[in-house]
């Protein structure tokens, strides 16, 4: 049986759909998920007397490499285990203000079991992923991104400064928070 906002979801689209001549789109419900597939759009297109138009299929993508022993850390954390609450404090315990925090909203917001926390980052399983988009919105810093399955490249990383500024900047906070002493195998 389909939630109710899935239901009265599809209908308002096939609505919209059925007034336009195609059947674009009739794969999620309001709340996000995709529920119906390829196959759920094309039976739903061929009963309303539309075309159907596929969506590329998408996965859930992790755009940061900052795991536990990679992403140096401002502070230790040590408070309720949401990455929003740890980000609003001081901009969070990781240094780089684009890192995955780790502390599992993404993975507490995903119904299907894709995502685990695994040293400080988020991890998918493609596999589980149904792209519904919970953990995309789960997360505060928008490290986690919807993007086609087929994709065999992906960026992990969201800075987009150059190298230099975004080392320089990082030298800076560093410099700060060790009292201007430089640590010895950083950066």
């Amino acid at each position: 049986m389909l939630p109710l906002c899935a239901l009265a979801a599809r209908l308002l689209r096939a609505a919209r759909a059925a007034s336009s001549g195609e059947a674009s789109g009739l794969a999620s419900c309001a709340c996000g998920c995709a529920p119906a597939g390829a196959k759920g759009v094309a039976k739903i297109a061929a009963i309303m007397g539309v075309e159907a138009k596929a969506n590329a299929p998408k996965v859930a993508r992790v755009l940061c490499n900052g795991e536990l022993g990679i992403a140096k850390h401002k502070f230790d954390y040590v408070g309720v285990r949401s990455c929003r609450v740890a980000a609003s404090i001081a901009g969070g315990p990781k240094l780089c203000p684009y890192a995955c925090v780790g502390l599992g909203d993404c993975e507490l917001a995903c119904k299907f079991g894709a995502i685990s926390i695994v040293n400080d980052l988020a991890r998918v399983d493609a596999h589980k992923c149904v792209a519904c988009g919970a953990c995309e919105k789960a997360c505060p810093r928008s490290v986690i991104k919807l993007l086609p399955a087929e994709s065999t490249v992906t960026v992990r990383c969201q800075n987009s400064e150059t190298g230099r500024i975004a080392r320089e900047t990082l030298d800076r906070e560093m410099s700060a928070i060790s009292g201007g002493i430089r640590l010895p195998g950083v950066f």
